[in-house]
């Protein structure tokens, strides 16, 4: 794309945003006659940036919401006043709403389990005690008035598992998964975020008993105290998020939440009797990257010179990821030597050599 290509796109882009905006403002102030009128302007400018659109998907992804500007203001003329028609209302929103066209949010049962979850035995012991051994034992549990705890947020940095660890719950309990990040959940229509929360937890509700995964928690309901999260909008987000998190305490769902930045989560929804549970996992210690390294390792064949505490001692600092990675990547490189050398099958193995390879380039 040329540079006045590129100049005419941002453009675009700016007069998109200048009357989306507009449209927020209008329908917040009860004039919907001058929101439609913004969301079809908006709507062409939409349609404008998809022409300037090389990756077919981002193009078919600015057509899509072109349309749905478009069917927000033709409801917004044909039902002035009529909030339950607009796009993206939750005073009406029912069980079974497909807020967005073609979207689903459930997961088949993840082939997982706790003896997947390496390296995070404190996590594994609390999930034991909080979740699995109340619903094993219900009789206890009930004559001592303890329930499932069905709320949780995980927090810590990027890479650490949290993804992984909700999984691994999910297969662990049988449950179906249901899973949505910002990407899935956060819309610039105005009303559509709310709706897609409902969404998800209205599928989790019917496929019960099932496990709600929200990852990028952060971005979904933001903290309503910083001043760039306080408009109708996120209010909106927010407040919905914690009217389904009511919804589920009563049901076999089990919410599980995941963030890097636990600090920028809205205070109600980290606060409140709804999230019982507030769990760090932090990157992994020595005796957790011991764990991850045999777990790793174990797939595969490796020679007798490897030295697995050399190894923890070298990754001080590593995320269970990154020691995934760098598992993967020695076992690429036992792969290249093979094919070059033409070992046979039976006596390929990963190497001290092929491991210190890839920790000295991380």
């Amino acid at each position: 794309m040329s540079e006045f290509s590129n100049v005419g796109k941002e453009l675009l882009v700016d007069q998109y945003e200048e009357h989306k905006e507009a449209a927020q403002t209008h329908l917040e102030n009860g004039r919907e006659h001058e929101a439609a009128k913004s969301y079809l302007k908006a709507a062409e400018a939409s349609e404008s940036i998809a022409e300037y659109e090389q990756d077919e998907v981002l193009q078919q992804k600015r057509l899509d919401l072109s349309r749905k500007m478009r069917r927000a203001a033709s409801d917004l003329v044909e039902n002035p006043g009529g909030d339950e028609d607009v796009p993206g209302s939750v005073e009406t929103q029912t069980t079974g709403v497909q807020g967005s066209e073609g979207l689903e949010f459930d997961k088949p049962v993840p082939g997982k389990s706790f003896e997947d979850l390496a390296g995070m035995t404190g996590l594994k012991d609390t999930f034991h005690r909080k979740i699995i051994q109340p619903l094993e034992h219900p009789e206890i549990y009930k004559s001592l008035d303890i329930g499932v705890v069905n709320g949780f947020i995980l927090y810590g940095p990027p890479g650490t598992g949290k993804t992984h660890s909700a999984e691994c719950l999910a297969g662990e309990l049988g449950f179906n998964f249901f899973t949505a990040g910002s990407a899935e959940l956060t819309s610039s229509l105005v009303g559509e975020t709310p709706e897609l929360i409902h969404q998800l937890f209205s599928e989790a509700i019917s496929a019960q008993p099932s496990l709600v995964f929200v990852d990028e928690l952060d971005d979904v309901v933001p903290d309503r105290g910083d001043a760039a999260n306080s408009s109708h909008g996120y209010v909106q987000s927010v407040n919905q998020f914690l009217k389904e998190l009511t919804r589920i305490q009563d049901e076999d769902v089990i919410f599980l939440g995941a963030t890097n930045r636990i600090g920028s989560v809205d205070e109600a929804v980290k606060g409140s009797h709804r999230v019982q549970e507030l769990i760090e996992v932090p990157l992994p210690d020595a005796e957790a990257r011991k764990e991850l390294f045999q777990h790793f390792l174990n797939r595969r064949s490796i020679a007798s010179t490897v030295d697995l505490e050399r190894l923890v001692e070298a990754s001080q600092g590593f995320s269970a990821a990154d020691i995934e990675t760098v598992c993967m990547e020695a076992a690429r490189h036992a792969a290249d030597r093979a094919l070059e050398q033409g070992i046979e099958v039976e006596e390929v193995e990963v190497t001290k050599t092929d491991l210190e390879k890839v920790l000295s380039c991380q």
